[in-house]
C-alpha cells in the first residue's frame, strides 16, 4: 500500500509538528514504515521507538541520511 503522508495522518489520528499549509500539495508517498534506521531507503517512513537498549530518537539523524 502506498499513502501520502496526509493520508497517514488521518487514518492514524497522528498529529504533524510541522502541517503542511492549507492547498499545499500532499506531499511525498510513503511506501515502507521501518523501526530500524539501516532499513530505511527512499519513501519511507522511519518510526523512532524507545527500546531496551537504545531509543530510536537517537538514530533520526541517520535514518534521514
Amino acid at each position: 500500500m502506498t499513502y501520502t503522508v496526509a493520508e497517514l495522518t488521518r487514518h492514524s489520528g497522528a498529529r504533524l509538528a510541522h502541517p503542511a499549509a492549507p492547498g499545499a500539495p500532499a506531499g511525498p508517498c510513503i511506501r515502507q514504515v521501518a523501526v530500524d534506521s539501516r532499513c530505511v531507503r527512499p519513501e519511507a517512513l522511519f518510526v523512532a521507538l524507545p527500546g531496551a537498549r537504545a531509543d530510536g530518537h537517537d538514530f533520526v539523524a541517520a535514518a534521514c541520511a
